[in-house]
C-alpha cells in the first residue's frame, strides 16, 4: 500500500467513525441529551421551596456541561430570585437573591 492509498483510508475511516458518532448520538462525555425531570416537574420543585411565588421565566440551560433549569421567580413576600434546578437529580443547585 502506497503512502496516498494510506492517506485516503486513514480519512475515509475518520469521517466514517465521525458520522457514526453523531448517526447513533454516541456521547463520549458527560453531559446528557434530554433532562430526566421535565418543565412541570421543575415548577412543582420551585413552589415546594417557594409556596405561592410567581414564575417569571424558566428555561433549559447547561450550565458546568450540566443541563439546569434557570428559573427566576418573585417569592410571595415580593424578593426576586433565580433559582438553577438540576435537570437530571431535580436538586437545586443555586439560589440567588436579587
Amino acid at each position: 500500500m502506497d503512502f496516498r492509498t494510506a492517506i485516503l483510508a486513514l480519512v475515509l475511516f475518520v469521517s466514517l467513525l465521525i458520522f457514526g458518532i453523531g448517526l447513533f448520538r454516541v456521547s463520549f462525555g458527560d453531559e446528557p441529551h434530554s433532562p430526566a425531570v421535565d418543565m412541570r416537574q421543575a415548577t412543582q420543585i420551585v413552589l415546594e421551596q417557594f409556596p405561592h411565588a410567581r414564575i417569571l421565566e424558566m428555561e433549559l440551560d447547561t450550565d458546568d456541561g450540566r443541563l439546569v433549569y434557570e428559573v427566576e421567580l418573585i417569592t410571595a413576600e415580593g424578593q426576586k430570585k433565580e433559582i438553577h434546578i438540576n435537570a437530571t437529580t431535580g436538586r437545586i443547585e443555586k439560589i440567588e437573591y436579587d
